[in-house]
Formats: structure tokens, C-alpha cells, sequence
């Protein structure tokens, strides 16, 4: 199974951005420091390296996705039933991001606000969209207006929060836990065959967290956080009630294939797990480390790169199962 897309998200974020390590020497400190006025220097080598970036990872997904799939005419696909719809949240989440992490980066040249949103909207779309092309001329995928409008979605709440807001009062983000799966064999009509939940999400999401983190459905949580006390504190008064927020997720489980339980054992021979697909909704609280006040240009650069990652914190979950659960720490 390939990366899910939204991982280019990852790899935006390497590429533009970096977390300042703590120093005491001046110009290491004022080199991370936003740009009063315009940086031509910063500019323009920021702008450099978006495009290496951007061909970079294009021919990076083409190798790592589309090599082994025969080019054929531009064609559309639904995909809408594949993966539960995770994979769906999935894009909003990296779109969002990938506008969000554009918007600071360029934000730090010293560009205007505005200039700055809109450069980060221009990324995020040329990113997410320049797969999804890839995916109608192949073979094996093809374009998926579903996943168009998700990575829209992610898009523009970004972009309409910041020219609204100048900040983001609902953020999109990620949290991945791992279910425990069980080692007891499938049961199946072939004695001969051999198979487990866990050697089934091993072989489709892979065995370490650095594999599975965001590629894992059964793991994965995307949520949209809000900042309540954000819609009628004013943003100038860094009052820290701004960033307690309620969190929305969504997740699903028992998802050990596209669109079926469906995998092949050591030999390749198919089996199926019989095990009832479904989704998760969940209600929790988080911390938007963004608004956290602070005096510290280096705590708020660590404070905006991690933002992307919902906090641990106790958590409610209907799934449509029709089981309620509480979970006394969810990530």
C-alpha cells in the first residue's frame, strides 16, 4: 500500500521549515525572527527553495506511486466508499497545513500579511492538486473530485480564518493510536493459511510508529479544534483562555483494506477478516499552543510548529456501531 498523500504534508514542512534550536548568539536569534520589513535575501531564497521543493517531491511521489502504473487518458474516479473516509479528513488536514506552514514561511521575509496567505494558499493548492492530476492519468488510481473537494476544504478554512482573523481560531490536527491488535489466527475454510489483525495491519500499515503514524486508518484521528473564549476575546489581550479549545474527531476501525477486508497471507492466497468496518466521532478537549502567550520568540516558533498535533486529553467516542465509549486519555 502506498503513502497516503496527505504525508506530502511532512515533507513540506521539513523542506520550508525547521524548529530553532536555543542560542545565545544574536544573529542565530534574529535569523528566525519574522522580517520587519521585506527581506529580499529571505525572499527570494525561500522562493528558490519552494520550487526545488515542489519538483523535488513531485518526482519523489512519481516514483514512489505511479512508476509501476501505465499512463492512460485523464480519467475520474469515486473513491468515496475506500478507507472509511479517513483518508478524506486525511487531505483537508494536509491542505490546511500545507497553507498554514507556506503562510509562515513566507511570512518570515517580511511580506505582507496578506501577501503571505495568499502565497500559502498558492502552495497548498499546487500541491495537493498536482497529485490528484497524477492520479487521472494513471492507470491505477485516477482523479477524485472527492479528494479535490476535501483539500479545497482544508484550503480555504485556513485561508479564510487568516484574512478574517489573522489567526486561526479552528485548527485542523492529527493524533495516531495504535489499536492493539490481536495475534490470534483467522480462521479460515484453507488450514494451510496463516493470518492475524496484527500481521494484517502490519502488512498494510506497517509494524513502527515512523511507518504507521500516517498511514494507519485504524490509528489515525484527524480533528478540527476551536478556540471558544477566540470568538469574543480580543487577540491583543493574550489572555491563555484564548487557547483552551473543544476538539472534534474523526476515525475509524477494523479497516483492513480499501474498500474491503481483504489480504494476502505470506504465500499471497486472499483471505477476508470478517470484522464490521466503522466509524468514530469524538468529542475532546486541546490546547491551541499557538495562542499561548508568551515573551519568547523561540517558545512561539516551537509553539506554531507544533500546532498541527492534537494534545493527549480525555476524550468521548459514538460510533456508528451505536456504542458509546469513554476514553480516559485518547491520542
Amino acid at each position: 500500500m502506498p503513502l497516503p498523500k496527505y504525508t506530502l504534508f511532512l515533507v513540506f514542512f521539513v523542506a520550508l521549515t525547521t524548529s530553532p534550536i536555543k542560542s545565545q548568539n544574536k544573529l542565530f536569534v534574529d535569523f528566525w525572527k519574522v522580517a520587519d520589513t521585506l527581506n529580499e535575501t529571505r525572499l527570494t531564497t525561500l522562493a528558490a527553495t519552494s520550487a526545488v521543493t515542489y519538483i523535488g517531491t513531485t518526482l519523489a511521489f512519481n516514483e514512489l506511486w505511479y512508476k509501476d502504473y501505465p499512463r492512460v487518458k485523464f480519467h475520474l474516479k469515486d473513491d468515496w466508499i475506500l478507507w472509511e473516509q479517513v483518508d478524506k479528513y486525511g487531505h483537508a488536514f494536509s491542505a490546511y497545513q500545507s497553507a498554514k506552514m507556506g503562510y509562515n514561511a513566507f511570512e518570515w521575509t517580511g511580506i505582507s500579511d496578506k501577501k503571505a496567505v495568499f502565497i500559502g494558499t498558492g502552495i497548498s493548492i499546487a500541491l495537493m492538486n498536482t497529485l490528484e492530476i497524477m492520479d487521472g492519468f494513471s492507470e491505477g488510481w485516477g482523479y477524485s473530485l472527492y479528494d479535490a473537494a476535501f483539500n479545497t476544504l482544508g484550503t480555504g478554512l485556513f485561508t479564510s480564518q487568516q484574512l478574517a482573523w489573522k489567526e486561526q481560531r479552528i485548527a485542523l490536527k492529527w493524533s495516531s493510536t495504535r489499536p492493539k491488535y490481536t495475534t490470534t489466527p483467522i480462521a479460515t475454510n484453507d488450514p494451510a493459511f496463516f493470518g492475524s489483525q496484527q500481521y494484517a495491519a502490519e502488512g498494510h500499515y506497517g509494524k513502527y510508529f515512523w511507518e504507521y503514524a500516517f498511514k494507519d486508518y485504524n490509528a489515525m484521528t484527524i480533528w478540527a479544534s476551536f478556540s471558544p473564549a477566540s470568538f469574543f476575546m480580543a487577540r491583543e489581550k493574550k489572555n491563555i483562555l484564548r487557547s483552551f479549545s473543544l476538539s472534534f474527531g474523526f476515525g475509524g476501525e477494523n479497516i483492513y483494506g480499501a474498500a474491503y477486508n481483504n489480504y494476502h497471507d505470506k504465500e499471497g492466497r486472499i483471505t477476508s477478516i470478517g470484522l464490521p468496518r466503522y466509524k468514530q466521532f469524538y468529542l475532546s478537549i486541546d490546547i491551541n499552543t499557538e495562542m499561548i502567550p508568551t515573551k519568547s520568540k523561540l517558545l512561539r516558533t516551537v509553539f506554531k510548529a507544533i500546532n498541527f498535533i492534537k494534545i493527549p486529553a480525555p476524550a468521548l467516542e459514538l460510533n456508528t456501531l451505536g456504542k458509546f465509549k469513554f476514553h480516559p486519555v485518547r491520542w
